[in-house]
């Protein structure tokens, strides 16, 4: 019995050993098994709302790229209004410059009316026409003619108070600019990382998504034109593996209003409709356009086909993403292939903090652990501190 058990310990040992290399090794993905644990990983409750998808601003005119192209901004720009201080205090009161004109003769009076006399003006006194004598007040004794005095104004009506001003419109959700940079950590079924990255310069803008497991790598990438029409695709790539050929892509021919498929497999062209989006540009005018889209009706690209999908906002879910309470909208959409749930968060620009969709058999659901806007992070999962093993 002893001999057995003095067998056995080796293998026991040996069978610990192993566990605690699995654990050291996996402990990464062990720990994100927990943090996923407690998100929200089933699709929450969606509960009706009044709230609504709020547009937002942003920092780039219409056509400023080429309007503005190769035009220096002014090194001082001085405005003067009026007078210089200085200048307005040597200002004095205006005399009359133009001789005055010899009086005419008075014409002949009527038979039986007796001659009057003559009477000439004050010399420092302009001559005012009969209207303006009948209407004046007697002069001013000698000693008060110093200086000439302008006649008298007529009383001017009294300037009623403005009216109170209409009351402002509401402010928007959002205070300022859409965001030019946009870093999100999304985590898939709890051990798959992607990093999300929106980058705008001047009015271009690149959406880049990678990931990557058990050595297949996937890097999706969509790039465009930003205008007060929101987003405008140009191109779309899809990379498995291989970061140097692409495994699809979609160009977007707006002038011709076609899009080209290409892939390893076969070419095509597909009619481009006004208001077109590939997959993760759809989010982004979604978050930016909002409620000043006409319709939620978009045709949404992949890699693979084209799909016209209608939208629609379905209501209000309150997620827990890294244990902190997030509300978002929900704006869905499907058709007989695929379906789309983007949960954009008002509070945060309407960012897409989880995006859920099907395809056929095959289901996805990006959940946003990390969050960071304009460099700021806003949202950040507990970092499990590492040790030396």
């Amino acid at each position: 019995m002893i001999q057995r058990r003095r067998t056995l310990l080796p293998l026991i040992a040996l069978c610990v050993s192993i566990l605690l290399h699995l654990l050291v090794a996996l402990g990464d993905t062990t720990w994100n098994l927990i943090q996923a644990a407690q998100d929200e990983q089933d699709r929450p409750a969606v509960t009706a709302t009044h709230r609504k998808l709020h547009s937002q601003s942003t920092d780039i005119t219409p056509a400023s790229a080429e309007l503005l192209a190769g035009v220096q901004p002014v090194d001082t720009l001085l405005v003067s209004l009026g007078q210089p201080p200085a200048a307005r205090a040597k200002v004095k009161p205006a005399t009359p410059t133009a001789p005055v004109e010899p009086a005419k003769p008075a014409a002949a009076a009527p038979a039986g009316t007796p001659p009057q006399p003559a009477t000439a003006p004050p010399a420092s006194s302009p001559t005012p026409d009969a209207t303006t004598v009948a209407a004046s007040t007697p002069p001013p004794p000698p000693s008060t003619q110093a200086a000439p005095q302008p006649v008298a104004p007529a009383p001017q009506a009294t300037t009623a108070a403005a009216p109170p001003s209409p009351p402002q419109a509401a402010r928007p959700v959002l205070d300022g600019p859409f965001p030019r940079s946009v870093d999100i950590t999304y985590i898939i079924k709890g051990i798959v990382n992607a990093e999300h990255r929106w980058r705008v310069d001047s009015n271009r803008y690149r959406i880049r998504t990678t990931g990557a497991l058990f050595g297949t790598t996937r890097d999706w990438q969509s790039e465009g034109t930003l205008d007060q029409h929101g987003l405008r695709p140009t191109r779309y790539v899809e990379y498995w593996d291989n970061p140097n050929q692409p495994k699809f892509s979609v160009d977007f021919d707006w002038d011709n209003h076609v899009a080209h498929f290409g892939d390893n497999a076969q070419d095509k062209d597909v009619p481009l409709e006004d208001g077109a989006e590939d997959v993760f540009a759809a989010a982004y005018q979604f978050a930016l356009l909002g409620d000043k889209l006409p319709t939620f009706t978009m045709q949404v690209f992949t890699g693979r086909k084209a799909y016209k999908i209608p939208f629609a906002l379905k209501g209000e879910a309150r997620l827990t993403l890294s244990g902190q309470p997030v509300s978002t909208l929900v704006l869905a959409g499907s058709n007989d292939q695929k379906h789309f749930e983007f949960y954009l968060a008002p509070d945060w620009h309407n960012l897409p903090v989880r995006i859920y969709y099907t395809d056929g058999s095959k289901s996805y659901d990006l959940i946003a652990v990390k969050v960071a806007i304009d460099g700021k992070v806003v949202l950040e999962r507990f970092i499990r501190p590492t040790h030396d093993h």
